[in-house]
């Protein structure tokens, strides 16, 4: 699960493999949590090359 302040379009959500939501308030702060629930990696204002990498390195 990809956690974001804005909508992100990544290749992920377009497969089927990642679910993204927007935070309630506020934040600033981008996530992606494994299916276990632990941070894989997390960026204050991250944009989509730093968010698509990120998910290329941890969910492959």
């Amino acid at each position: 699960m990809l956690i974001t302040p804005r909508t992100y379009e990544g290749p992920g959500v377009r497969e089927g493999w990642l679910t993204v939501e927007r935070w309630a308030g506020d934040r600033r702060t981008t996530v992606l949590v494994r299916p276990d629930g632990y941070v894989a990696w997390a960026a204050e204002g991250a944009d989509a090359a730093g968010i698509e990498e990120a998910v290329a390195r941890y969910l492959g």
